[in-house]
Order: C-alpha cells, then structure tokens, then sequence
C-alpha cells in the first residue's frame, strides 16, 4: 500500500450542500451517460444469457454519503473529493450507476449482492472514498462469499 494515499477524513475540506450547489451537481449529473453504462450491462447479461454463463451483479460500495465515519467523527456528506464534488453529491451519482444494477439484475433475474448496502461507511474499511484497506477486502470477501455460496 506504499504508493496508495489514505485520505485524512478527519481533516479533510468539507463544504455545505445547499440548494445552489445540488442545482449545479444536479446539472452535472444530467450530463453523465448513465444510458451508456446501462447499455453496456444490458449487452453483457444478454450474451451471458445467450451463452449461457451464471451472472451476478454487484453495487459499487463507497464510504461517503449520509452519515459520520465513527473513527473520525469526519461528516460524509460534506467532505469535499478529489474531483471537488461533496461526499452527497458523490453519493447521488453512486446510487444512479447502483439503480440501474439493481434494476438490470430484476429485469434479467440474476443474483444481485448490494455491497452498497452491505459495506458499512467507516474509514476502518475505506482508505479513501471507495477502495477497500485490508479490514474492508476481508469484509468484501466474507460479504460476497456468503451470498455467493448460496446461489452457486
């Protein structure tokens, strides 16, 4: 992990959301090609069907959004990213990719396992926003093995 940089939530720079900055993020949003991703899922379930090949689909898990890192105290709503969007306006755009995976993995019954939901936010799993320290690979792993287990 030597050239992986942890983020300081603790100290890090937080920024309020308010209605004039979710008007801003919300116009960014709306420019993201979420369709092309769907699309892009959508192919590959159709050809795993075709073939097929068992499919599972997972949801990208991310520490920021609603809540307070319980090492940090760090509000995970208002730290302010890499990209300088707050950890809410982070959040809005995960859960628009994570829909779209849980609407794919209805439309297509297949097996479906919510990291979102199942990752706890806290920096004892997170060294940044959304990759995993050793702590959170070993929750992934136990987390995604025992629902896989049951459909295999």
């Amino acid at each position: 992990m030597s050239n992986q940089e942890f983020i300081d939530f603790a100290n890090s720079e937080h920024r309020e959301n308010t209605e004039n900055t979710q008007r801003r993020y919300k116009k960014k949003l709306d420019k993201i090609p979420f369709e092309r991703f769907e699309n892009r899922i959508r192919q590959f379930l159709s050809l795993a069907k075709q073939n097929n090949i068992r499919t599972i689909l997972l949801t990208h898990p991310s520490m920021v959004g609603t809540g307070i890192d319980s090492l940090t105290g760090c509000n995970l709503e208002t730290i302010v990213l890499y990209d300088k969007s707050t950890g809410k306006e982070m959040q809005q755009k995960i859960e628009r990719y994570n829909n779209i995976t849980r609407k794919l993995a209805k439309e297509f019954d297949v097996p479906l396992i919510d990291l979102y939901d199942i990752m706890p936010r806290s920096s004892a799993y997170y060294f940044d926003h959304q990759h995993f320290t050793k702590e959170g690979c070993k929750l992934v792993a136990d987390s995604v093995w025992v629902r896989l287990k049951n459909v295999l």
